[in-house]
């Protein structure tokens, strides 16, 4: 579909990200409140998933042979093209029609866009607007490693004791977009609990939009995305799930279907998740010149230290083991682990933390149809 630019929107706004830094909080709430920022002139457009929020805006400008991660399954490829043509006029269509004066598009996944591509999401955009703003926020490292760690272990991916240290590559991400909107175009934020207003992500993102106060209060009351930490317990039994699972259970299955991430390891209680002091100690190394790429770029300044005093778990490998197998015994009675050795007899097992798990357990596989009916009603409603 060509335009003639008919219709002139402002700005849009594109919220790149980063992962692990509210953007689910701040894209259920802008999904929440469509209604009520459309009256106030911006538009949050629609998606056919509440989960995809706009992917698919990003997979329409994504090359066939370089396919986002979230488009799996060659076989479907001609599914995929056909629904993202669909949902592209669909979405030209809104644009034209619409009086809003403010689009945003939100998806962590526009920094794996290529340059050419995100050059064709450029040359799209200015069809439609005076102005393309890029908002994406920077996490201290530290602070990101442990979100991103939990998170591995939520969606049922292996996260061993010295390995897969997480950080962003902010100077290859920022650079990129720089090249294609401008570097003027970019605001980068701090994703900090000291620097962000009532350390909520979302009234920092709704201070860009310039909404009244009562608005931006409104949108805040219909509630928070709970994303869960997991406790140093339940990150050691979470990986040693999914060692045993060994891939049986795809990562979404295993984090919203069979719940595991969603809300059975999030309720094993322990002692706070905590990096050892060489994860620590590497990750600061590596992500250093990404500090000083960010201090010197734009003016980000991320101070963090070394927060020693890291506590052993309390329960024995024994325990973690037993606790994990049992767990999968309930949760997943179809899969048959490897034979556990030693024996759960010679094991040194806490038993009255693997009681605690296993009752909270069974009273959440009772009470999970319902939680699940009452999200299908919400969704209804929203």
């Amino acid at each position: 579909m060509t335009t003639t630019n008919k219709t002139k929107i402002k700005k849009v706004i594109l919220h790149i990200g980063s992962e692990k830094t509210g953007s689910t909080s701040i894209q259920m709430l802008l999904r929440k409140s469509q209604k009520l920022l459309l009256s106030n002139g911006i538009l949050y457009p629609s998606t056919l998933s509440h989960d995809l929020h706009h992917a698919i805006f990003c997979s329409c400008f994504t090359a066939e042979a370089d396919l986002l991660q979230y488009n799996l399954g060659r076989d479907r490829i001609q599914v995929l093209l056909e629904r993202d043509k669909g949902y592209l006029c669909a979405f030209e269509k809104l644009l034209l029609e619409t009086h809003a004066h403010t689009v945003i598009l939100s998806y962590e996944g526009f920094w794996r866009l290529t340059e050419d591509s995100l050059n064709e999401v450029r040359a799209f955009l200015e069809n439609y607007c005076d102005e393309i703003k890029i908002v994406f926020y920077a996490r201290p490292p530290l602070a990101y490693a442990k979100s991103a760690m939990s998170q591995r272990v939520k969606m049922g991916r292996r996260v061993g004791e010295n390995d897969d240290l997480f950080f962003v590559n902010y100077q290859d991400i920022l650079d990129k977009f720089g090249q294609v909107f401008g570097k003027s175009q970019i605001d980068v934020r701090l994703f900090s609990k000291e620097t962000l207003p009532a350390g909520n992500v979302v009234l920092d993102f709704l201070s860009l939009l310039n909404l009244p106060k009562r608005t931006a209060e409104k949108v805040i009351r219909k509630g928070r995305n709970r994303n869960a930490s997991l406790s140093q317990e339940a990150w050691a039994i979470g990986d040693r799930i999914a060692e045993l699972l060994d891939g049986y259970v795809p990562p979404n299955e295993f984090n919203n279907k069979r719940a595991f991430g969603l809300l059975f390891l999030p309720a094993i209680k322990g002692q706070k998740f905590q990096l050892t002091d060489s994860q620590q100690k590497t990750i600061l190394e590596l992500t250093e010149p990404q500090t000083e790429y960010l201090a010197r770029e734009f003016g980000i300044n991320i101070q963090e230290r070394l927060h020693t005093g890291h506590k052993p778990l309390r329960i024995s490998k024994d325990t973690v083991d037993y606790t994990a197998r049992a767990l999968l015994r309930l949760l997943v009675p179809e899969f048959n682990p490897p034979t556990e050795t030693p024996a759960p007899n010679g094991c040194n097992l806490d038993r009255c933390f693997i009681i605690k798990v296993m009752l909270k357990t069974k009273v959440l596989v009772i009470a999970l149809p319902a939680y699940r009916r009452l999200r299908s009603v919400q969704r209804r409603f929203n």
